[in-house]
């Protein structure tokens, strides 16, 4: 017996194939007696519309190309849109984002560079205070980039939307800043006492 089960409470049950012309039902046991299949209808995959890439919505019908950064390389991205103020914003983040991105991997490189540069020179000169500063510093200027440039990767974008990813790259800045600001304070509190 087929037995589908969907979220309102309905059950819909059969004792033949729905796709079939036979007589014989799905499943017997060694009475002759059928035993239910039961099939959850979220595992079945259902075709359905895309969401919106900047707000995430539902039922987005609209689609268009761009050609802007996904990832590390430039390519032709699908966008899908769900009204004309979701299709602006969709393409005025793509030309920030051709304009912005070579400068904001320069700038990752230079704080990857800090991350490493810093604590060598606390090794070399033995200073606790280099190395305070060689992971505030960098923390604090990854904030800064991260706020100004709050590019997401694609899988996250995919995921949530540009708007809502945008927004919590806006806030992760917003936490490095302030962790980058406390780590230095408590640096300056210990070198004056």
């Amino acid at each position: 017996m087929l037995c589908i089960k969907f979220n309102a409470g309905r059950l819909f049950c059969s004792p033949k194939s729905p796709t079939s012309c036979s007589c014989k039902p799905l499943c017997t046991n060694k009475n002759n007696k059928t035993e239910p299949i039961y099939y959850n209808y979220s595992e079945i995959n259902i075709e359905s519309m895309p969401k919106c890439s900047y707000c995430n919505k539902d039922d987005a019908e609209n689609q268009m190309t761009l050609r802007t950064w996904v990832g590390a390389r430039q390519e032709n991205a699908l966008f899908y849109y769900c009204s004309e103020s979701c299709k602006n914003a969709i393409e005025i983040f793509s030309i920030y984002v051709n304009n912005n991105v070579k400068r904001f991997l320069y700038l990752i490189l230079i704080v990857i560079l800090a991350f490493i540069i810093f604590p060598l020179l606390a090794f070399v000169f033995k200073e606790k205070q280099i190395l305070f500063l060689g992971f505030s510093i960098p923390i604090f200027i990854l904030g800064i980039v991260i706020r100004k440039y709050p590019f997401a990767t694609p899988e996250t974008s995919n995921k949530w939307g540009l708007k809502r990813s945008i927004t919590v790259m806006k806030y992760i800045g917003i936490v490095l800043i302030t962790l980058g600001i406390l780590v230095i304070a408590f640096n300056l509190a210990l070198l004056f006492l």
